[in-house]
């Protein structure tokens, strides 16, 4: 083999990763929702490693046009009074639209437990899913528990209500994650040396 080909198809294996096609799971609208000044959604706990890659809230007229989501990560499963309940906002935005993807997937592993809320500005409310509703993740159905804000403050305290409606939050995603990818420069400097090496296999020869 010529050490160009060699280089090349070498520089193809390094920078080859897997990639998962995206999926999406919704919470369909079930009906008009609540509350003024407050979000709703739900938690939910991974069945596996994913990156969630976008969202969306559907409404009576499909998504939302105009809507606030936060995406959570709790230390624990959440109980009913906010005060109780500790978690990291992972991402948090205002007046987007439509199935909103973010800039950088967000990567959850199996078992985290995951927090949505949402808000639909134009209607001043969270619109409703069922509160049997449930997610499909990687073929499996995953039960989703009502979340609960009552403000639209950041900071604020999330509380959980089992047995209620949720907010009908979606979201695509993919299974897995993220695969470490060599950088250019480390790329660039490994061609150059076997590049190197096969010019001076070739001139002994």
């Amino acid at each position: 083999m010529k050490a160009q080909q060699f280089v090349g198809s070498l520089l193809l294996i390094l920078v080859a990763h897997s990639t998962n096609a995206s999926l999406m799971t919704s919470l369909p609208y079930d009906n008009a929702g609540c509350c003024g000044g407050a979000e709703r959604g739900y938690w939910f706990t991974s069945p596996v490693d994913f990156q969630m890659e976008s969202i969306f809230l559907n409404t009576s007229s499909g998504l939302s046009s105009d809507f606030n989501f936060d995406v959570l990560r709790f230390t624990a499963i959440p109980v009913f009074n906010p005060a109780s309940n500790s978690f990291t906002t992972l991402l948090a935005e205002d007046g987007v639209s439509g199935d909103y993807s973010f800039a950088t997937p967000i990567s959850f592993a199996s078992g985290d437990i995951i927090g949505l809320l949402a808000y639909d500005v134009g209607s001043s409310r969270t619109p409703y899913a069922s509160p049997a509703s449930t997610l499909t993740i990687d073929g499996g159905s995953v039960s989703a528990t009502r979340l609960y804000r009552q403000s639209l403050g950041l900071n604020d305290p999330v509380g959980s209500e089992p047995g209620f409606s949720t907010g009908a939050i979606g979201f695509s995603y993919s299974i897995g994650t993220p695969e470490a990818v060599p950088a250019p420069a480390t790329l660039a400097l490994f061609g150059l040396g076997l590049a190197g090496l096969g010019w001076s296999r070739r001139k002994k020869a």
